[in-house]
């Protein structure tokens, strides 16, 4: 499915059902293509500017144990955070109040 065909059955698909609904069942018939192929390579002017920061193709929450330190549980916390008795989460929480989970395994949790 192209963008435009897409966007064309979002519409028809809105009108009489939930944005949910909708996007379940036109979501699945997206070909899965990376921006590398679906845009950067049919476009005509590019241009690239050489940066002096790292970069990572972050496709996937387990990337960020690339860019944060893991704890010895392997529990990765950004911001006010706590992990009792899991091991392999990710806690993301940006907004001054603290995020904890408990006895969990492999759970990501962003607030």
């Amino acid at each position: 499915i192209n963008a435009e065909y897409m966007g064309q059955e979002l519409d028809r698909k809105w009108v009489g059902s939930s944005p949910e609904e909708a996007m379940s069942e036109i979501y699945p018939k997206i070909v899965k293509i990376s921006i590398d192929y679906a845009v950067m390579e049919k476009a005509k002017s590019v241009m690239v500017v050489e940066a002096s920061f790292d970069w990572d193709d972050v496709g996937e929450w387990p990337a960020i144990s690339r860019h944060k330190t893991p704890d010895n549980e392997g529990n990765i916390i950004q911001g006010q955070g706590l992990v009792l008795g899991g091991h392999g989460n990710i806690v993301i929480n940006s907004n001054g109040h603290i995020t904890g989970i408990i006895g969990v395994d492999d759970l990501v949790v962003v607030n």
